[in-house]
């Protein structure tokens, strides 16, 4: 982006793959959507939700039961 003229961004952008290639660099060409998150199944929440609840993170709570079995199964610490 900082060439003065087409000539020097072509040679930079051939540098820069040539030093990729050298370190075997993986620069991903797609794209995923979707954010993927993974997390022990240590909360609950009620079978149904309150009527008037404040949301989501609201009515969700740390249950020390399933903690514990997951604990005792030695997967978490």
């Amino acid at each position: 982006m900082a060439a003065p003229d087409r000539v020097a961004l072509d040679l930079q952008a051939r540098v820069l793959d040539r030093v990729l290639r050298q370190i075997r660099f993986w620069v991903p060409n797609w794209y995923n959507p979707n954010y993927w998150v993974a997390t022990w199944d240590v909360y609950s929440r009620p079978a149904e939700p309150p009527k008037y609840g404040l949301g989501q993170m609201a009515v969700w709570w740390y249950d020390t039961e399933k903690a514990d079995k997951l604990r005792a199964a030695g997967v978490l610490k």
